[in-house]
């Protein structure tokens, strides 16, 4: 695995993380806002 390799695949992993995150975030918010009544 050459160096420019493993930069790009560490970029590629910190961009699904942070997006990941985001996801989760509005998910919650969403959530949060508009309780699901069982």
């Amino acid at each position: 695995m050459s160096w420019s390799t493993s930069v790009y695949m560490m970029k590629l992993q910190l961009l699904v993380i942070e997006t990941d995150y985001c996801w989760r975030k509005a998910l919650l918010s969403y959530i949060m806002r508009y309780p699901i009544i069982t």
